[in-house]
């Protein structure tokens, strides 16, 4: 008999119960399956960490519904640069990091988001700042759907909300003083440095976690495409020749279940209704 823990659920009264008495629950985003857990829960970010299997030197972020939010637990008001990029982007598609001078956080740095999903901010407006990341399994392909988080973590005490998630990629981290980004998400870096009118500088070669676990290959079309499979054959993999958003990462996770962990994914940004991906797909053309 099976001794799963893990619920999925569709109250959102159950939800609030468990976030008010601590425990740590699983939202669907505008982006992807997030964890959160109340901010004053005791050893709330330890907690997540043990839960994600996750290096205690990546942070999270805070969840919250108002900018006004950020400048009163940051303790300032936002720079010119970062009001900017507050205004044009939340509630949406990314991530805030902030300096601050409060000191009930010992680093020195504060991310903050404002979902754009009704769920997250009606748990926000009843059961205060949350703590919040992304509901998967640290190097591993995120979560979508309430099922994929139940997969993932069946044996954990955890209620899972049944719901949508918007869009299927994660936020944009970033950085507004100086403007540095430290993943570059759904909103894309030309997007910001057109809005702030300042040069971004990305602060590493961007690298996704997952890819510790498949091999990714793209290509801009057929013809590249079978001149790679060429090269490879035999190739064992899955080719994708149609990659979207909001199946991006359910295709990466049917790949892991293929004894060999390739992908190749035909993505072209010029042709493609989908420029979103590009950071997701453009590391990996051959």
């Amino acid at each position: 008999m099976s001794n799963r823990k893990a619920r999925i659920t569709r109250s959102l009264e159950e939800i609030i119960l468990h976030i008010d008495a601590g425990k740590i629950v699983a939202l669907p985003t505008d982006t992807v399956y997030g964890f959160v857990v109340a901010l004053d829960s005791p050893q709330a970010e330890e907690r997540l960490y043990a839960l994600k299997y996750r290096e205690p030197n990546k942070s999270f972020a805070l969840y919250v519904n108002h900018v006004e939010d950020i400048e009163n637990i940051s303790g300032s008001p936002l720079s010119p640069t970062a009001r900017k990029l507050a205004q044009h982007f939340f509630p949406g598609a990314i991530t805030l990091v902030v300096k601050h001078c409060n000191p009930k956080f010992p680093k020195g740095m504060l991310a903050f988001r404002i979902v754009d999903h009704p769920v997250v901010q009606e748990a926000v407006n009843r059961c205060g700042i949350l703590i919040g990341t992304s509901a998967n399994l640290s190097s591993f392909p995120s979560a979508c759907t309430a099922q994929e988080v139940f997969t993932d973590f069946s044996d954990y005490d955890l209620c899972i909300f049944d719901g949508p998630c918007f869009h299927g990629l994660e936020s944009t981290v970033v950085a507004s003083d100086p403007l540095s980004i430290y993943r570059e998400g759904l909103i894309s870096r030309s997007l910001i440095e057109n809005i702030t009118e300042t040069k971004a500088t990305m602060l590493s070669k961007f690298y996704h976690s997952f890819s510790k676990h498949i091999k990714i290959y793209t290509v801009k079309n057929e013809e590249h495409l079978k001149s790679f499979l060429r090269k490879l054959s035999p190739f064992n993999g899955v080719i994708c020749k149609h990659p979207k958003p909001k199946t991006f990462y359910s295709t990466l996770r049917e790949v892991l279940k293929n004894q060999n962990s390739s992908v190749i994914f035909i993505y072209d940004v010029k042709n493609s209704a989908y420029p979103e991906l590009f950071p997701f797909l453009s590391p990996y053309y051959i």
